[in-house]
């Protein structure tokens, strides 16, 4: 709760003080999606790159665990280095792991500027698909073949 809400704080600093320099911003086009997989439609806004967002997915007993971490950017008030791995979401699966796995690489492939949008309280984020250096896809196994791994681009969307 307290990492939340210190980055809550952190993009609070960010829309307040990149909007009113102006610094870093870009407009952003990308097809948004809901959790299900279901398109909304191409959007675009003025945003400012935050940094980068690691998912881990794997199956605990009958759960779907997900871990996070993050990288901030310097230049947008955080430490830019990787934070630790911290559970964000455990629930009963929707779908298989391998199922899931190759539907978001799917959907991915047909759309490849295919993002969520993330709703806190005093702002919006946006959070693309990006390919790590030596990867092929933003999905890839880890090493065990127990859990598979999820790089995104994060975005602070102007108020």
């Amino acid at each position: 709760m307290k990492k939340l809400l210190a980055l809550m704080v952190i993009f609070l600093v960010v829309v307040k003080v990149g909007f009113a320099l102006d610094l870093n911003i870009e407009r952003l086009t990308f097809t948004e999606s809901r959790p299900d997989g279901t398109i909304i439609g191409t959007v675009t806004v003025d945003a400012i790159f935050a940094g980068f967002v690691q998912q881990n997915i794997a199956m605990e007993g009958n759960l779907q665990v997900i871990r996070e971490r993050q990288f901030i950017n310097v230049d947008v008030g955080g430490d830019g280095q990787w934070s630790d791995w911290e559970v964000t979401r455990r629930f009963p699966p929707i779908e298989p792991i391998l199922q899931l796995y190759f539907r978001l690489l799917r959907e991915w492939s047909m759309n490849p500027r295919i993002a969520a949008r993330i709703h806190f309280s005093v702002f919006q984020a946006v959070r693309i698909a990006t390919i790590p250096d030596g990867r092929s896809s933003p999905f890839w196994w880890s090493n065990d073949g127990r859990s598979f791994y999820t790089l995104t681009e994060l975005w602070v969307i102007a108020p």
